[in-house]
């Protein structure tokens, strides 16, 4: 079964790095990543960051037999 991915999670997997936080555009990134991972059986979520902001949420299904 699929762990619940929470938004306290993804931000506390985010390192504290000193810079500039990502702007969280209206926290549609965090909603569009929970939904690529809950959506999973297999594959990857890939989150694009450009200039501390966070741009495309790409995922990719593989498919296991």
């Amino acid at each position: 079964m699929h762990e619940h991915v929470t938004e306290k999670a993804i931000e506390a997997s985010i390192p504290a790095s000193g810079t500039k936080p990502c702007k969280l555009a209206q926290g549609r990134w965090i909603v569009e990543v929970r939904r690529a991972v809950e959506q999973l059986d297999y594959g990857e979520v890939v989150v694009s960051v450009h200039q501390g902001r966070v741009v495309q949420v790409q995922k990719t299904t593989k498919v296991r037999f």
